[in-house]
């Protein structure tokens, strides 16, 4: 054992020094000593293999151990692009980027530090269309991976490099922003494009429009909608939605009144936004005629208008033609039944949502974050104990129960059902908690008459420099039962 733990230790060392000296020969001969002896699985060893075989040229035997690997993390892989990379391999490790792009691995500084020559190189030798477009793909892959600011990163090295901008880096790049709240870097993105004269191209507006909606901006989004005389659906749309998602409801069915006078056929899309803003003005008669437009349009059987509907008809207390409509579907998906699922919790129909839970399994769909988060309230009293703590199960078995949100929905059920202990159990293993989760351990205590467990978890509260909301203090000014608690309750406030 002795002997063994020794060469784990040693092997890379070796292995390393070859590399480092560029000695192919001695490298084979340890390679092929690795193999003999059986060290070959250990992921410290084909990590070091890969990048003996990248650096000293034998990319080939490089990727064959990186095929061998089961469970790959980011090391290997920018050991091999800078393989690539340093050999001339410039499209295959362009391949490997992608490759990594679209896994679960995130690319880090070194990755980019392969890369970033690559796509320099690519843009100096294939001047022209292949070069902006090898960027174009890069920046794409990482905005449909969310992730905005490797995104910008590679837009910014973009404009570095000199290489050209076109339409489609505007329309890949525009979208990342909608992701940080600083608007000033949207201007500043919005002054580029000007710049490159792709102001006044539809495709890139309508990308602006939405991005000033997102970041609050809304009416300069309307400005650089109104610029526009001839407008198509696709610039109505974000128009549409992105009135509703600043919660100015009433100018979103304004525009698509005047979407309508300019003889436009609407799509689905225009008629999801228009219910979400009648859903929130409980506008019970206009949704419905909205309902019966899509039924006459012929667009009601799109399967995400059908789920829009469902939570319109929930929010207008109509949970009865929410069911109706359910049944009548030809096909649902996940966000059918967590839609209605959570309309039946938040009705107070607890068996009807326990029902859909499990005729939902039966059916074979998966059951995910929101189908349990969903599912918990209905867990409501000591006789659903059993049922919640099976749902919880379900959870860890899953990979769920690390999310902070289900954590504060099992916090909440435990406490509902009476397992105080289990409630705070959950509470105190949470990786990280936010207000949510002090607020829902701080209720179940209240509701249990437990005042000075309250006072308690709001004192660690304190320490922990969590700022409470107005569901803190409701939770706490039952439990100020003295006049001396009270004031100095009320002097905390008043700082």
């Amino acid at each position: 054992m002795k002997s063994r733990l020794s060469d784990d230790f040693t092997f890379p060392f070796v292995i390393k020094a070859c590399a480092a000296l560029g000695d192919v020969k001695i490298g084979k001969e340890v390679h092929g000593v690795v193999i003999r002896t059986g060290f070959e699985q250990n992921l410290v060893l084909q990590t070091s293999l890969v990048d003996l075989n990248a650096r000293t040229g034998c990319v080939e035997v490089a990727r064959q151990v990186i095929d061998r690997i089961p469970q790959l993390d980011l090391v290997p892989w920018n050991a091999l692009i800078a393989g690539y990379s340093s050999n001339g391999y410039d499209w295959e490790a362009l391949e490997v980027f992608r490759e990594i792009v679209f896994s679960d691995l995130k690319p880090n500084l070194s990755t980019l530090a392969s890369i970033v020559p690559v796509c320099t190189r690519l843009g100096c030798v294939n001047a022209g269309d292949k070069s902006i477009a090898v960027w174009n793909a890069l920046i794409s892959a990482y905005t449909q991976r969310q992730e905005p600011v490797l995104t910008f990163e590679l837009f910014l090295l973009m404009l570095l490099v000199n290489i050209r901008l076109n339409l489609v880096t505007f329309v890949s790049i525009i979208p990342s922003l909608e992701s940080f709240t600083c608007l000033s870097l949207g201007e500043s993105l919005h002054a580029c494009v000007v710049k490159h004269g792709s102001e006044n191209q539809l495709p890139v507006l309508t990308a602006l429009v939405s991005m000033y909606a997102k970041l609050g901006a809304i009416d300069k989004s309307r400005y650089l909608f109104d610029q526009l005389p001839s407008k198509n659906l696709l610039l109505w749309n974000p128009m549409i939605s992105g009135y509703v998602y600043n919660g100015q409801w009433d100018l979103s069915l304004g525009v698509f009144r005047e979407m309508q006078v300019s003889r436009l056929n609407v799509d689905a899309v225009s008629i999801i936004s228009i219910l979400s803003a009648c859903s929130n003005l409980e506008a019970d008669l206009l949704g419905r005629s909205v309902h019966a437009f899509s039924i006459r349009k012929g667009i009601h059987s799109n399967l995400n208008l059908s789920n829009a509907l469902l939570a319109f008809y929930s929010d207008c207390h109509r949970l009865s033609y929410s069911i109706k409509l359910f049944h009548n579907m030809p096909l649902r998906n996940a966000v059918t039944w967590n839609t209605l699922i959570s309309a039946c919790v938040h009705h107070g129909e607890l068996e009807e949502a326990v029902a859909l839970y499990y005729q939902m399994q039966n059916e074979g769909f998966k059951l995910d974050l929101v189908t349990l988060t969903s599912i918990l309230p209905a867990c409501s009293d000591e006789e659903n104990l059993g049922q919640g703590m099976a749902f919880h199960g379900y959870a860890i078995k899953h990979g769920f129960a690390s999310d902070i949100s289900l954590l504060n929905s099992l916090i909440s059920m435990y406490c509902n059902c009476g397992d105080l202990h289990a409630g705070r159990l959950v509470f105190e293993t949470m990786p990280e908690r936010s207000v949510v989760s002090w607020n829902a351990l701080m209720t179940g205590f209240k509701n249990h008459n437990l005042q000075n467990e309250v006072i308690a978890v709001f004192s660690q509260m304190m320490k922990d420099d969590q700022r409470p909301n107005y569901v803190t203090l409701l939770n706490l000014l039952p439990a100020c039962y003295t006049q001396l608690q009270g004031s100095l309750f009320m002097l905390w406030q008043l700082e």
